[in-house]
């Protein structure tokens, strides 16, 4: 519910110093990360840094966690040397401010992870892709050290051209405007985040790291609808943006929120992350 709240009025919250208002960081077992060090024992130098979309939080890469034989970072944990860290923040923010807090939040990880940082990868969902690509902007123009160490940027359904969505509630308020008994539920509608209005603008080119390669995965409705309404949120063609020497790959068939836990995504990651699987001990 905070989640759902804050997505839609968060940067209201975060002005009122509202105690509903949440604030950028990791979480383990549904709970803020006080101390790296304390919080994750067996880290290791690479680390993969998940940023889930708009009114989701980290438990949302939970979906079908049961049947596919846990989360993308309880597999990558068991499977590969990478240590998964998944981060909880406002979605109702502006990108930008999510970026420039996720790039200072990345500062901070270099000083304070418990080993010396070797590899860092993004991997965000929706709106996530978009915060990732705000944080590079932030970090290019700041010199910041954890920008030469990003190997790999991992967008799933992210709307880099906008979502159609947003900008279909957009029209539909200006419409609702022009008659006297339609005017209160335009005032409902037109009450959207700043986080909810940047996704009708999308971020078309990324910002491309100078160490990362960028990898782009979307989904779609079983046709006929897949081609009109993409994943249901976000087209194919924003969901494959235009960064230069990107790759993309298309699933259909999957919806917006299966992209948060499915066995095809999963197996990109393992082979974008280009680890062997760990010896098992029997």
């Amino acid at each position: 519910v905070a989640s759902v709240v804050n997505g839609l009025i968060g940067e209201t919250l975060q002005e009122s110093a509202h105690p509903m208002a949440i604030r950028m960081a990791a979480r383990v077992d549904g709970r803020d990360v006080a101390a790296l060090a304390d919080a994750y024992p067996r880290a290791t130098g690479d680390v993969v840094v998940f940023l889930h979309g708009l009114v989701e939080d980290d438990e949302s890469w939970r979906r079908d966690a049961e049947r596919t034989g846990g989360t993308y970072a309880e597999r990558l944990a068991r499977d590969t040397s990478w240590t998964p860290v998944t981060l909880r923040y406002n979605s109702g923010l502006r990108l930008a401010e999510n970026g420039r807090l996720l790039s200072a939040w990345l500062t901070d990880l270099l000083a304070d992870w418990p080993v010396p940082v070797r590899r860092i990868a993004l991997v965000g969902h929706s709106m996530g892709g978009l915060v990732a690509h705000a944080a590079g902007r932030v970090g290019a123009a700041d010199d910041a050290p954890w920008t030469a160490l990003v190997r790999q940027v991992v967008c799933l359904g992210t709307p880099h051209l906008g979502a159609p969505l947003e900008r279909a509630v957009h029209l539909g308020v200006r419409g609702l405007v022009a008659l006297p008994e339609t005017r209160p539920f335009a005032t409902i509608l037109d009450t959207r985040s700043p986080g909810i209005l940047d996704l009708g603008v999308g971020d078309p080119d990324g910002a491309p790291l100078p160490a990362a390669s960028y990898h782009c995965i979307s989904g779609s409705l079983p046709s006929p609808w897949g081609r009109l309404l993409g994943d249901l949120l976000v087209t194919r063609r924003s969901a494959a943006g235009r960064i230069a020497g990107s790759t993309s790959r298309h699933l259909p068939g999957v919806h917006h929120f299966r992209l948060l836990n499915h066995p095809e995504v999963y197996a990109d990651l393992r082979g974008l992350l280009h680890d062997p699987p760990k010896e098992t001990t029997r």
